[in-house]
């Protein structure tokens, strides 16, 4: 596990933009990154990188992705 501070996971947000799209994709704004961000931060949420094999296999998680 690798915890992550805001710049780490805001650097991914634009980097994955780009792979995703080819390089033609436009990620949020960095105001609209830091209005779902912040407030997982301020209610002491934690940004971490984990190892998918680490989750239970009965465990539920939460992918937020856009299509289209």
């Amino acid at each position: 596990m690798r915890v992550l501070k805001k710049k780490d996971l805001w650097y991914s947000v634009v980097g994955g933009a780009a792979l995703a799209t080819g390089g033609g994709g436009a990620p949020a704004t960095y105001d609209q990154f830091n209005e779902v961000i912040d407030p997982i931060i301020e209610n002491g949420g934690k940004l971490r990188l984990i190892n998918t094999f680490s989750i239970p296999d009965d465990e539920l998680i939460f992918i937020n992705a856009g299509v289209g």
